[in-house]
């Protein structure tokens, strides 16, 4: 099928690189997900800095990957976390959290399930962290967050299709002591949090924004009708 197509647009390099190695021929490009940036609003007391942040993670548990994630996050992650930070707390929200999550009552942890509205939700918390072990494309919900100028924690998977910087636009982290290592990172220097949420928010406006997107696909529309 990819060799009868005109072109492919691909949300992320991995899968772009797939469909090119697939049919070289055929011309493709890399074009993001995208939002409409003007319903991600802040206001300037929104950004992020404060000694105590609160922890969350926001996703749909249909999705084994984030399951798997979550589990490994609360196993080998959060005890490290609370014995450097005994008051911090981390809210789970998302459809379909099973009962191997929900049952489990660990310590500072709140588990919501599904939320009315996902903006407001992430706007009570601080740090939203996506510890993902598997899994490709990109994660609309790591988007969302940093456009509301969130502080996000994620593994180097959970940041594919992201042409970010570590410590810059978000931080990355693939081992329990990396997340320790940001957590307290964090907390230490409340001021470095506001300076991430900033940068966030101003690459999702320049490489996520629905305006600049509509513009991309219609300049590959034109270069391959032109063909």
């Amino acid at each position: 099928i990819l060799n009868e197509v005109d072109g492919d647009m691909s949300i992320s390099e991995p899968d772009y690189q797939y469909f090119h190695d697939t049919a070289p021929g055929v011309p493709g490009v890399v074009i993001p997900f995208g939002i409409h940036v003007d319903d991600y609003d802040m206001e300037d007391d929104d950004y992020i800095a404060t000694d105590h942040p609160t922890l969350f993670h926001l996703g749909s548990m249909n999705w084994s990957p984030n399951v798997e994630g979550i589990l490994w996050f609360l196993d080998e992650v959060w005890p490290e976390i609370l014995s450097a930070h005994p008051d911090l707390t981390f809210t789970l929200a998302g459809h379909d959290i099973p009962d191997t999550i929900r049952c489990r009552h660990d310590k500072n942890v709140t588990v919501m399930g599904a939320v009315p509205n996902a903006n407001e939700f992430m706007m009570d918390y601080d740090i939203m962290v996506v510890p993902l072990l598997s899994g490709s494309g990109i994660r609309i919900k790591i988007v969302e967050a940093m456009a509301l100028g969130r502080v996000v924690i994620t593994t180097s998977i959970g940041a594919e299709g992201l042409n970010v910087q570590d410590g810059k636009h978000l931080f990355i982290a693939n081992t329990p002591e990396e997340f320790v290592a940001v957590v307290n990172k964090c907390v230490a220097m409340p001021d470095l949090c506001t300076i991430i949420s900033e940068n966030a928010r101003h690459y999702i406006s320049m490489h996520h924004n629905n305006a600049v997107i509509a513009q991309q696909i219609k300049d590959f529309y034109e270069q391959v009708s032109s063909k």
